[in-house]
């Protein structure tokens, strides 16, 4: 696992959890009342999202970098001095 999905990112040793559906749950209420000289109406409504996916490197050894990963061609960036010093590279 990197220590953060960035371009320079660097090996932690840990193994990388399975990635998990982001969730969103959306609540909303209303409130109308209707007289014979007004309408009011109130509403209110909340968003969460939970375990959003902002990105994610991969980090492989030097040389086993696939040229596609689920389908989809990837390529190996330029190493930074830490992971050339970890003997990693980073696969966006």
């Amino acid at each position: 696992m990197g220590a953060d999905s960035g371009d320079g990112a660097v090996s932690t040793g840990k193994p990388s959890r399975r990635l998990g559906p982001e969730s969103l749950y959306s609540y909303e209420l209303g409130v109308h009342f209707e007289s014979s000289r007004s309408t009011r109406v109130l509403q209110a409504f909340d968003s969460e999202l939970l375990n959003p996916i902002s990105g994610r490197t991969l980090l492989f050894p030097v040389g086993s970098a696939p040229a596609t990963h689920c389908r989809h061609c990837c390529y190996a960036m330029t190493q930074s001095a830490a992971q050339k010093a970890q003997g990693v590279v980073a696969v966006p």
